[in-house]
């Protein structure tokens, strides 16, 4: 006969948070202190004391971020000796584990009006080095750079919009943007603005309820007195350029999309559709790595309908939205609906798991008419 006993143990079903990758960007480029350091920067910090005093792209790159970032930003730095450092210093930040959403390059991409090929390697292997970021260590990388600074006293806008649009041209890198630098800083603004806690990373950095760039009082003129205006951004915008942009009648200073060098017709021509599906996959892959040798996952019709919502959960809490009186602030996608996810059996221990997700729409060319009642 037994003579009596209870067990009890405990059981991990991984419905905790996951670790914030989002909002995390890390800068690399020559400054003048702290060469192959890495460094842990917030609002706080004292940029001259980290970066040295001397002025830098990567510290203009940065105090821009720091403006634009809000509440709580951080990001982490790694200052180079040279320019032109960065792949060293992009494996030497993989190799040390520094997770982040974004790499920016802040050494202005070298842009030869004789040669554009040099340029265009550069991109490509932006793109190599996410991939393999992705495939070496499951990261999941954007990379942000941008044209050298237009210069007022040297530069004609038709000059400059000639000399850097060739660069990207037939480049496709759907994880490198590529933005024209039309006032020192705009790379690190565009950046401060993506790591705002307040917005979603479904949002548009165009979006204008954001509020204006800070740091910029107004867009500069060429050397012929010419003030950058909407036929310079559109040109900019057009070759897949990301752009300051103004609003007549509408005070402040604005951007275009945050585009990325995605081939004509492919889903990541912005970097709001790639976002959030990296946001998502980040965590799925968490959830897969826990049910390795798992057979509570198996192909019976209860598994597949526990696992389905078990997969879908990082979908589930993106999706959420927030309501503030009668306004609802929209999540960063869409809620899923049933058959956005399917799990299918190759074999005894091969499953592919297919999931869908869908972003909100998003108004960027808003069309009225108004017409008159004379009844």
């Amino acid at each position: 006969m037994a003579l009596g006993s209870a067990r009890v143990s405990d059981r991990n079903n991984f419905q905790g948070d996951f670790k914030q990758t989002e909002r995390q960007f890390l800068f690399i480029g020559h400054a003048g202190k702290n060469s192959g350091q890495i460094l842990y920067i917030d609002q706080s910090s004292d940029l001259d004391d980290l970066l040295g005093t001397n002025s830098s792209k990567m510290k203009t790159a940065i105090t821009a971020a720091m403006n634009n970032g809000g509440q709580g930003w951080t990001c982490i730095a790694m200052p180079q000796s040279a320019s032109g450092n960065w792949r060293l210093g992009f494996d030497h930040a993989m190799n040390e584990d520094q997770v982040c959403e974004a790499v920016v390059i802040t050494d202005a991409l070298d842009i030869d009006p004789l040669d554009y090929d040099p340029a265009k390697a550069e991109l490509a292997a932006m793109q190599a080095a996410a991939e393999q970021a992705l495939a070496e260590y499951g990261r999941r990388v954007v990379f942000l750079t941008a044209t050298r600074p237009f210069d007022p006293a040297a530069d004609a806008w038709d000059e400059f919009i000639t000399d850097i649009t060739p660069a990207q041209a037939g480049v496709s890198a759907y994880r490198v943007g590529l933005l024209a630098e039309i006032y020192p800083g705009f790379l690190g603004t565009i950046c401060g603005r993506l790591c705002r806690s307040d917005v979603s990373l479904g949002d548009s950095p165009m979006r204008t309820a954001t509020g204006a760039l800070i740091g910029v009082g107004s867009l500069p003129a060429d050397k012929n007195g010419l003030r950058y205006n909407k036929s310079h951004a559109k040109a900019l915008n057009d070759a897949r350029f990301t752009v300051p942009v103004s609003h007549s009648d509408f005070a402040g200073i604005y951007c275009s999309d945050c585009q990325l060098l995605d081939v004509e017709g492919g889903d990541f021509q912005v970097i709001e559709y790639l976002r959030p599906l990296d946001a998502a996959a980040r965590r799925i892959r968490v959830l897969a790595l826990s049910k390795i040798a798992d057979r509570s996952l198996n192909s019976s019709d209860a598994s597949t309908a526990a696992h389905s919502a078990y997969f879908m959960r990082p979908i589930t809490e993106l999706s959420r939205s927030q309501t503030i009186g009668n306004t609802t602030i929209p999540g960063a996608l869409l809620p899923p609906k049933p058959g956005d996810i399917s799990i299918t059996w190759s074999n005894k221990t091969d499953v592919d798991i297919a999931i869908q997700a869908t972003p909100y729409d998003s108004p960027k060319a808003i069309g009225i008419s108004i017409g008159l009642n004379l009844n």
